[in-house]
């Protein structure tokens, strides 16, 4: 991870070098062997992460603090990407699920900036407006935030209602159709 390279002949040079480790890349995960391509490969992954979802939403409902309300968007967000890929299997149900999970996620997100902006603020009164002005603004910032945070635990509460179990059961018997029906191409 040196600088960029500066001259032209630098950048040929680097981007060579860069297609060949992909092309290295792409051939070594085609020709990966996987113990399974199934479901047995997925569903530990899916229940990990959704239970994941449900500790750090009540831990944030408990704690209220930052750290927790990011550490829970960032387990959202993975969930999010994880029922992407699954949307085949159950097409209407799953899309509607990835939608809730996209709006929590942007939602959590939208929280974690807040930290940010009222962070800077704080850290540079001056630029801002001086104190009392910096103030105002962080009473806003908490005013959002606290909104927010509400909004994601009512919605975290019906996505994470089910154990975990239960939850990849449901999309355990919607691959076995899904794997039944003809539209499965592994």
């Amino acid at each position: 991870a040196g600088a960029a390279p500066q001259s032209d002949l630098e950048r040929r040079s680097a981007l060579r070098r860069a297609l060949t480790a992909l092309k290295t890349t792409g051939r070594d995960f085609q020709t990966a062997r996987l113990r399974d391509r199934g479901w047995k490969t997925i569903e530990p992954g899916l229940k990990s992460i959704y239970r994941q979802n449900h500790y750090w939403m009540n831990r944030a409902a408990v704690h209220g603090s930052d750290a927790d309300f990011h550490e829970w968007r960032k387990r959202a967000k993975f969930l999010f990407y994880q029922m992407q890929w699954l949307i085949p299997i159950c097409p209407k149900r799953l899309e509607k699920l990835v939608e809730q999970l996209n709006e929590l996620q942007d939602d959590l997100g939208a929280d974690h900036d807040l930290v940010v902006l009222k962070s800077l603020l704080r850290r540079d009164r001056i630029s801002f407006g001086g104190y009392s002005g910096v103030r105002r603004l962080v009473i806003c910032i908490d005013k959002r935030s606290q909104r927010l945070r509400k909004k994601c635990q009512t919605s975290g509460k019906t996505l994470f209602a089910q154990k975990p179990s239960r939850f990849t059961k449901k999309l355990r018997n919607g691959w076995k159709s899904w794997k039944g029906s003809g539209e499965y191409r592994p």
